[in-house]
This record gives C-alpha cells, structure tokens and sequence, in this order.
C-alpha cells in the first residue's frame, strides 16, 4: 500500500524559520501554541491539541497557569506536556521576580534595561515602562509591535496602560533593529506628545530611550527631554489658561 504523505511535512521546519527570522510576532495564537508543544510532543500533530487548550482556557496566559490537574483533563495532553508547559510558567515568573521592582535610578541604568528588555530583537516594539515616583518598576509592556523599521503606537495605549497601573512616573523605550540609536524628528514630535499628553493625565514621561543591537541612547541624556517640556508647557498654557503644568516642570528623580 503506497504511503500517503504528511501535510504536516516541513510545518514545524517553516515555523521554526520563521520564529528565527521574526519571533512569535506573526504566529497566530494557535500557533504559538503549537510552536511551544513541538517540543514536548515531538511526533504528532499538535494543532488539535492547541485548540483543545484554547477552547478550555481561552487565553496562552490561561493555559500557562492553568493547574497541574486541569492541564492534564485536556485531550492529547500528559503529563510530560502537562509538566512542560508549568516549568514555562515558572521561569517566567523568575524572569518577572527578577525586573519588577528593580529601580532605575541613573540613565546609564536605564539604558541597560532597555538593552536587555530588547536584546534580540529583529523588527521594532514600542514599550512603556511604569514606575513609581522613586523609579521603582511597577510593569511594563509592549504596546505595538511594527517592522524591521517601523512601528505605529497610539497614544492613548500608552495612557491607558500607565493609568491602570496607577503609575507615577513612565519610561517609553523603543528599538531601530536596523539602525543607529539616535532619535528621529519623528521620534523626538511622538515624545512631545506623550509628554504633552501626560500633562493631562496626571503622567511624567520621565524619559525615551532608544535602543539598536549594540547601543542605548537616553533623550534625557541628551538634553532633549527638558527641551521638549518647555515646548509642552507653552503648548498646554496656550490651550488651557487653568491648566496645572507642574508635572512638565518637575525635575527628573534620576540619581546622577
């Protein structure tokens, strides 16, 4: 009996090619999900399994905290799976333990973090950081990830994120993957805005650091910050005469 070929053959090998090229980024959520059970079911077709979890947890988040017990009560998966997917979930929250909390209290510290937050990475991410008024990191996340050397963020991301993690202080960082560090106009207008925005919000930008393979470059370091906040306060004094522009004033608490 002549044997029927795998439509699976090379999936895994084109997945892999492409997490290499661009990470996670362009996998769909079932992908992803397939991507990470590749290594503990190494010989089967995992995407049933992968809508399995998805259908009983919803969320990748869900399923990486999902019980022992409960992982194991979802079809095709044991318990070598079952236990991989938890050890996943713990060094991540090693990972966390290991950032949150950490306080970023110089440029030069600032800027180390955004290196290793973005070391590897190959296509542009916006992320902002929240901190309390001491610099301590209370969160982070990526608001919008792009192209090799692109990537569009919205404003309102950024402010809806810092306000729910009732943050003081907020650190914009992003990457040119393909390029020098130095911001563009284009960059230096966006943190005008934040800044700006901010304001109105009850949010110090404290700072926007842009990071390449090798390097990190600080806007406050570089004496552009301070720049952009006298901008913002003649800006917001021209469009609200009540306006409190305190926030734009405030000293920048790094500890040079």
């Amino acid at each position: 009996m002549k044997k029927q070929n795998n439509i699976h053959a090379g999936h895994r090998d084109r997945m892999k090619e492409t997490f290499e090229k661009v990470g996670l980024e362009s996998f769909s959520i079932i992908e992803k999900l397939e991507f990470l059970l590749f290594f503990a079911i190494p010989q089967k077709d995992v995407n049933p399994i992968s809508h399995a979890l998805l259908d009983e947890f919803k969320t990748i988040d869900n399923v990486l905290s999902a019980p022992l017990n409960a992982l194991l009560k979802v079809p095709g998966v044991g318990k070598h799976t079952a236990l991989m997917i938890k050890t996943v979930f713990a060094f991540v929250n090693e990972y966390g333990k290991s950032i949150l909390d950490k306080q970023l209290c110089s440029t030069s510290s600032a800027k180390q973090f955004a290196k290793d937050l973005y070391r590897g990475k190959i296509v542009e991410e916006f992320t902002v950081v929240c901190l309390t008024s001491q610099n301590r990191i209370i969160n982070y996340k990526t608001i919008a990830t792009g192209y090799d050397s692109k990537v569009a963020v919205a404003i309102r991301d950024i402010t809806a994120f810092a306000l729910s993690c009732k943050c003081t202080n907020i650190l914009l960082i992003h990457n040119h993957p393909h390029g020098t560090c130095e911001p563009s106009l284009e960059d230096i207008t966006f943190t005008q805005n934040a800044i700006t925005n901010g304001v109105l919000n009850g949010l110090v930008v404290l700072d926007h650091i842009i990071v390449n393979n090798t390097e990190a470059a600080s806007m406050e370091e570089l004496n552009i910050m301070s720049q952009l906040r006298k901008s913002s306060i003649e800006t917001l004094k021209l469009n609200y005469k009540d306006i409190d522009t305190s926030l734009a004033q405030k000293p920048i608490n790094y500890s040079k």
